[in-house]
């Protein structure tokens, strides 16, 4: 499996993860960031995802959502974080609801979170997660999007502002 981000590997199962994209004036699809699938009618994504207004579809079911066989739905609203102002990166999260509902199979599922509320990060510091996202393909393919996962481990927020301090 390639390298295809820093620590990532190009995967092939992904069920709960999305593409978000438009189509240009030509017809052909350009992907502009990843979601996940949180219910039938729901994607969760990033607030700064939806800054110059241009994600109009969410494309899964497909590693390579720029080929045939991905399941289409339209961005019917969006609602990012009340608190997200587009500075920072504090608050970068926003839902889309979708005009139809995604029927579940092998290739399409929603992505599975703890069954019980956490009430901060501190809970959850020292887990392992996936993220998930697409990568381009070589110099060679440049019409391939690779879908990639990395693990990471949740680190204590002092850790973080201390680390990424200088960026906000």
């Amino acid at each position: 499996r390639p390298e295809t981000t820093i620590g990532g590997v190009e995967t092939k199962r992904g069920a709960w993860t999305v593409s978000i994209g438009y189509l240009d004036s030509e017809g052909e699809y350009h992907h502009q960031c990843s979601g996940a699938i949180l219910t039938d009618t729901v994607v969760i994504t990033a607030a700064h995802c939806l800054i110059d207004n241009v994600v109009t579809r969410v494309h899964a079911g497909r590693t390579n959502p720029r080929l045939r066989g991905a399941v289409v739905r339209f961005i019917e609203r969006t609602a990012s974080h009340p608190l997200y102002d587009g500075k920072a990166i504090y608050h970068d999260v926003a839902l889309l609801f979708l005009d139809e509902a995604f029927e579940f199979s092998p290739n399409i599922q929603p992505i599975c979170l703890p069954e019980k509320a956490m009430t901060g990060s501190e809970m959850i510091v020292n887990w392992g997660l996936v993220t998930q996202g697409w990568s381009p393909g070589s110099s060679e393919d440049l019409d391939k999007l690779l879908l990639t996962e990395v693990n990471v481990n949740v680190q204590p927020s002092e850790e973080c502002n201390s680390i990424y301090s200088s960026l906000v």
